[in-house]
């Protein structure tokens, strides 16, 4: 049985699934045929492509190709590369407001209130002292983390602060409950959406443990401000945007104080040795140490050596010992606070089990049972 779709609307999809030309002549060998209306694909070759491009079949029957809202700003850069969030990132988006508008129902009744961190006094020119206000508000000190053994233990150290501020504090490298859907570490760095009771950040656990590290402070001061939105970080170099630039240097501040950075670096020692110490020591990534020395510099070499820097260190993905772990790998993507919530409300009957293995992404009830015993809600 052949089915009559617009050319038109085949074309959107593979655009807005990034669908390249190798991928759609593999996949699709007729494809070619369809784009041109010389031929029509059948029932079942229509939901396979739809499949593959995560399009819901029903829009591949509309009259013209629908106009998609993005379901948070977005602060990337123009050219970036983007023209709108991909298919994973949006169905990403879209899980991360489920749990937040979950979460902020259960915090209208059984929670502490707004949530006072979120869109603090904004503009504040002074940059050093909005980051040390951060870190007083987040009880996060810097020399804590430099004393903690490795990348995961800092990161954890930074979520639990955030977590105990009433942040929801989320990450993953694949769409949630879609493990074959890896999420695109050039696409994004993460995302921040506001909310007096429910605020959330995102971080795309696809990237390197030290971009991911930056990332965190980054969404962190774009909610102190009440700046929602999806961002692409390149830490050798800030924003575009004065606004999102601002945040960039706090961020880098906040980790990283330029006091610091004044007290350790020594001008006649070797530049990579220290930039290396620094970032291992520190957990800041080795590009924003090495901006931070060039402020205390100046500036004359700082564009050349970040570039030399920016080819010679390529990032791989962080694969987290938590990952073995179902407990530890599902805290680390929905984060203990809203995790802790649903469990309890759950095992109380105020929630069904259906819904909280959707909202968690997993499929499995031994795991939902292992996250209860990580989190001591179950013995």
């Amino acid at each position: 049985m052949r089915v009559q779709v617009k050319p038109e609307l085949l074309r959107w999809a593979c655009e807005r699934a990034g669908l390249g030309a190798d991928t759609r002549a593999t996949r699709f060998p007729r494809l070619d045929a369809w784009l041109s209306g010389a031929a029509q694909p059948t029932l079942k070759q229509l939901e396979a492509f739809a499949k593959a491009t995560n399009t819901p079949i029903g829009y591949l029957f509309s009259t013209e190709p629908p106009t998609e809202q993005n379901p948070i700003p977005d602060l990337r850069p123009i050219d970036h590369g983007f023209s709108r969030p991909s298919p994973n990132l949006r169905d990403t988006i879209n899980i991360c407001q489920e749990r937040q508008e979950w979460y902020r129902e259960y915090a209208a009744t059984d929670g502490d209130g707004p949530v006072a961190f979120v869109g603090g006094e904004w503009p504040i020119a002074d940059i050093e002292a909005t980051a040390s206000i951060l870190r007083d508000v987040l009880s996060f000190d810097v020399e804590r983390c430099a004393e903690q053994p490795d990348w995961t233990a800092a990161r954890r150290r930074l979520v639990h602060a955030a977590d105990a501020a009433g942040i929801l504090v989320m990450g993953g490298s694949t769409v949630p409950g879609k493990p074959a859907r890896r999420l695109d570490r050039v696409e994004f760095s993460g995302f921040a959406i506001t909310d007096p009771l429910a605020p959330l950040v995102f971080v795309n656990a696809h990237d390197s443990k030290d971009r991911q590290m930056f990332t965190l402070a980054y969404e962190l001061v774009k909610l102190w401000i009440g700046r929602p939105g999806v961002s692409e970080i390149e830490v050798g170099q800030p924003m575009e945007d004065e606004n999102d630039t601002w945040c960039f240097h706090v961020a880098a501040e906040f980790l990283l104080p330029l006091e610091i950075v004044r007290r350790e670096y020594d001008p006649h020692a070797n530049l990579d040795a220290q930039v290396d110490a620094m970032s291992n020591r520190f957990k800041v990534p080795p590009l924003i140490v090495l901006r931070r020395i060039f402020e205390l510099c100046g500036q004359r070499r700082i564009n050349y050596l970040l570039e030399l820097h920016l080819m010679m260190r390529v990032p791989s993905p962080w694969r987290d010992a938590d990952d073995r772990h179902p407990g530890r790998r599902l805290v680390a993507r929905v984060g203990d606070r809203f995790a802790r919530a649903l469990l309890v409300r759950t095992w109380e009957g105020n929630n069904s089990f259906s819904e909280a293995l959707r909202l968690l992404g997993i499929q499995k009830m031994s795991h939902f049972r292992e996250l209860g015993r990580t989190l001591g809600v179950l013995s």
